[in-house]
């Protein structure tokens, strides 16, 4: 009994830290497809609607949560019609960033308004650092692909 014991012990202080990845490696995959699902939707919302509509962050924050919008209003004071989804706040140990400003706007044909050449980047970091992030590039088309980051902090 003492054995068996003995060896239990040794197993789970070996599955702990694996499980604990596997925890950290679920919560990145879920945050980048929440993502990627408001995204997609945004896009398809301009489409449907023959209209701009546009993915904020909450304060400035992606961190913070997300709003999809029809273009040019803002949630204070806007008609519910134009109000189309609000994400919570991310999850714990997790960043978001735009590689420039806070706002992505979808053009009735489902491309990017004010996108040249380059993609925009989203990058999704958690508190690994690198090696443990996920890139969204969304395409001047509004197509999104996910890559590897490289640079997380």
């Amino acid at each position: 009994l003492l054995i068996t014991l003995a060896i239990t012990a040794i197993l789970i202080t070996m599955a702990v830290p694996n499980f604990s990845g596997l925890m950290q490696n679920n919560r990145l995959v879920a945050q980048t497809n929440s993502l990627i699902a408001d995204l997609n939707y945004a896009r398809s919302e301009a489409i449907k609607r023959g209209s701009p509509v546009s993915v904020a962050a909450e304060d400035g924050e992606w961190t913070n949560g997300w709003t999809i919008t029809l273009q040019g209003t803002t949630l204070q004071g806007t008609a519910d019609a134009d109000f189309l989804r609000r994400s919570s706040a991310v999850q714990k140990g997790l960043s978001i960033a735009l590689d420039t400003g806070d706002t992505i706007e979808f053009l009735a044909s489902g491309s990017i308004i004010g996108l040249d050449v380059a993609p925009l980047e989203l990058t999704i970091c958690d508190s690994r650092g690198n090696g443990y992030g996920r890139v969204i590039d969304i395409e001047a088309t509004g197509r999104l692909a996910i890559k590897k980051a490289t640079d997380c902090p």
